[in-house]
């Protein structure tokens, strides 16, 4: 399987031009766009290289080959923002063929960018602001992206709209016209051959427990997981995710005004541990039970300030509240 892995990344670097230091002519690729530098595609080219380093360290493959994928993977990342980005901080979406920046830049692009880690913290506000604004324009394959760059940019009230909005093009939209799955497109062409029915519906599923849950895998078969419910959009959530550990449940409800409590209700299952965040002026404000964490078996704080109080949770049921 690594052979394989190795055999993408260059792949990719094959394509990488030296003078500009970006992917081109990716091979394979050019049905799909009219100019030969493909933001996008420079975008996912530094994910190849963190994904195979990521691998190959897990591996324990020479730390020389670890470091030459980072150093790709750093040096594509640092080309795409300093060619590929308009003097606004957003995304254009390529270069043509005399190297100019293309007038196109849209909202799967600049998703991308927040989503891949690509954009640099200080340009991610004004990348998702952009994303935002458009409203659904992304496909139904990478619209998933738009939703994980909103909640990675903090902007969950707009994750929920995206998702419950029926007037836009989007799930809401499409479940309100009698829809049980994702189509292959936003607007029905199931007379063109279109899908009425893909797997590009499954990447809403992993966004809403991201983003509307709040609940992320940090290891392999949630061993660990983090659980950190949103602060705007919905008021409440509950969810159940099956795991290969068994299943986490999850249910918040934010204060429904200023100075009300949080509260939690969170199952971790066997061999596994939750590090979960919780909106707090101290750590003496958030119980489990109506106890003291300080005596709540399986429990303990990591970290306190900022308004969050950030705990470790063991296997096991857990009502928690926090002012």
């Amino acid at each position: 399987m690594y052979p394989a892995l190795q055999g993408v990344a260059t792949y990719v670097a094959h394509a990488i031009v030296p003078a500009t230091g970006l992917v081109s002519n990716l091979p394979a690729t050019s049905i799909y766009y009219a100019f030969p530098t493909v933001t996008r595609l420079n975008i996912l080219g530094v994910d190849v290289f963190r994904r195979v380093a990521d691998v190959a360290a897990v591996l324990g493959r020479p730390s020389s080959e670890t470091s030459a994928l980072r150093s790709q993977q750093a040096a594509l990342g640092a080309a795409v923002n300093a060619r590929l980005t308009r003097p606004d901080g957003i995304y254009a979406d390529g270069l043509d063929a005399a190297g100019a920046q293309v007038p196109q830049a849209s909202q799967d692009t600049n998703a991308a960018a927040i989503a891949f880690g690509v954009a640099p913290a200080s340009r991610t506000g004004v990348v998702a602001a952009y994303v935002a604004g458009l409203g659904l324009q992304a496909p139904p394959r990478t619209a998933g992206e738009v939703l994980d760059a909103l909640h990675l940019a903090g902007r969950d009230g707009d994750v929920v709209t995206r998702l419950t909005d029926a007037r836009t093009d989007g799930w809401a939209r499409i479940l309100a016209e009698g829809a049980t799955f994702t189509w292959e497109v936003w607007n029905p062409s199931d007379a063109n051959g279109d899908s009425m029915s893909h797997g590009w519906g499954s990447n809403v599923l992993v966004e809403i427990l991201r983003g509307v849950l709040g609940v992320q895998p940090t290891s392999g078969g949630y061993a660990t997981f983090t659980v950190s419910p949103p602060r705007s959009g919905l008021s409440s959530a509950a969810g159940r995710i099956p795991t290969p550990r068994g299943p986490v449940s999850v249910s918040w409800q934010r204060p429904a005004a200023a100075g009300g409590a949080w509260t939690v209700g969170l199952t971790v299952p066997a061999n596994a541990m939750a590090t979960l965040t919780l909106p707090a002026a101290t750590v003496q404000a958030v119980t489990e039970g109506g106890r003291s964490i300080a005596h709540a078996a399986g429990v303990h704080v990591v970290s306190a300030g900022g308004g969050a109080v950030v705990l470790t949770v063991g296997s096991g049921t857990y009502q928690f509240r926090s002012a």
